[in-house]
């Protein structure tokens, strides 16, 4: 998913590692004064299986604001080996995100 949004990198950062608090934040770095890389997993007992979500705040070339996010996740043992929709749930929670702050952006 990629979005370009109208608000500053430092603020974003805050409201998405914010929200993802109680899950596991693997990474929080700023790669450089325009980049941020976020990473983050959650593991569910009930079908023994990870999902994971890792988020860039960049600003590109035309000094728009994106924030690019790609979930992942699967089961355990080769046959289950699919996310239960663990993927799209943490890739749209970003919209959900910005839309609860009033944040204005575009999907790409």
């Amino acid at each position: 998913m990629r979005l370009k949004v109208e608000k500053d990198i430092d603020a974003l950062r805050l409201l998405i590692t914010n929200y993802y608090s109680e899950y596991n934040v693997i990474c929080d770095t700023r790669v450089n004064s325009d980049t941020y890389l976020i990473v983050v997993e959650k593991y569910f007992i009930r079908n023994s299986s990870r999902a994971s979500l890792s988020i860039v705040i960049a600003r590109d070339d035309f000094d728009q604001v994106v924030i690019e996010a790609v979930g992942s996740g699967g089961g355990t043992g080769w046959i289950f080996k699919f996310d239960w929709g663990a993927k799209e749930s943490f890739e749209n929670a970003i919209p959900k995100i910005l839309d609860t702050n009033n944040i204005k952006y575009i999907k790409d």
